[in-house]
């Protein structure tokens, strides 16, 4: 025999769990998964090996930024669409 749902769990009842449910699909693109790998090899090279120096010394890393800048990873554009 089944128990009732108690005040607190009847509204979540009859939900579909978000991993199960075939509305969304979170995964990322080709160029997404590009973006992804490119940022983490910046950050793994030109950042991490940088960031004590910057934060012991409160300067601004103006070349890292230039880098990320001619990589692709600053101000990327969002389309008109969106």
């Amino acid at each position: 025999m089944r128990r009732a749902a108690s005040p607190r769990t009847a509204p979540f009842r009859n939900r579909v769990p978000v991993l199960e449910s075939p509305a969304m699909d979170l995964s990322l693109s080709e160029e997404q998964d590009a973006l992804t790998a490119t940022a983490r090899e910046f950050t793994r090279k030109e950042i991490i090996p940088r960031a004590s120096h910057f934060d012991e010394t409160g300067e601004f890393p103006k070349e890292i930024l230039k880098r990320a800048w001619e990589t692709g990873l600053m101000n990327i554009e969002i389309p008109d669409a969106f």
